[in-house]
C-alpha cells in the first residue's frame, strides 16, 4: 500500500480516537474489524498514529507556535489530524523530504475538509519546516 493510502488511514485514525476519545489500541481494532482490507493496516499508517500519541503535546505545541490569530483547539478535528501528521512527519521522519509531506497533507485536505483548508495547511507546515530549519526545504 502506498504511503498517501497510509496517510488517509492515519487520519481517521486521529480523528476517529478524536471523535470517540478511545485509546489508539481501541481506535485501531475497531477500525481493523470495520472493513475487511484494514484488517492489517500499514504499517507506516500505525508508525504516525503512534509517532503522534507519544509526541502529542509537543507537536500541538509546535502547530501552534506557528498559528497566526487562531487558537489550535478552534480548529476542526480534520485540521488537528492533518496538521499534527504532518508536524510528525516533519520532525520525526527525516527521510521523508518536507514538500512531500506539505504536498500530502494538502491533497487530503482537499478531500476532506473544506476549501480553506489546503492553503491553510499549506501555510502552516510551511512555516513548521522553516522553523523547524530542515535543509532540503531550501530551494527545491
Amino acid at each position: 500500500m502506498r504511503r498517501r493510502e497510509a496517510r488517509r488511514i492515519a487520519m481517521t485514525i486521529l480523528y476517529a480516537q478524536a471523535c470517540t476519545g478511545y485509546k489508539l489500541d481501541e481506535v485501531l481494532g475497531l477500525l481493523r474489524s470495520m472493513r475487511s482490507e484494514w484488517g492489517v493496516l500499514p504499517e507506516f499508517a500505525e508508525k504516525l498514529a503512534f509517532c503522534v500519541q507519544r509526541n502529542d503535546h509537543d507537536l500541538e505545541t509546535e502547530v501552534t507556535q506557528v498559528l497566526e490569530n487562531w487558537r489550535f483547539d478552534r480548529l476542526s478535528l480534520i485540521e488537528r489530524a492533518l496538521l499534527k501528521l504532518g508536524c510528525a512527519e516533519i520532525l520525526y521522519f527525516p527521510d521523508i523530504p518536507p514538500r512531500v509531506t506539505i504536498n500530502e497533507y494538502i491533497e487530503l485536505a482537499k478531500v476532506f475538509s473544506n476549501e480553506n483548508a489546503p492553503p491553510f495547511i499549506n501555510g502552516i507546515l510551511d512555516k513548521l519546516v522553516h522553523k523547524s530549519a530542515k535543509p532540503d526545504i531550501q530551494k527545491r
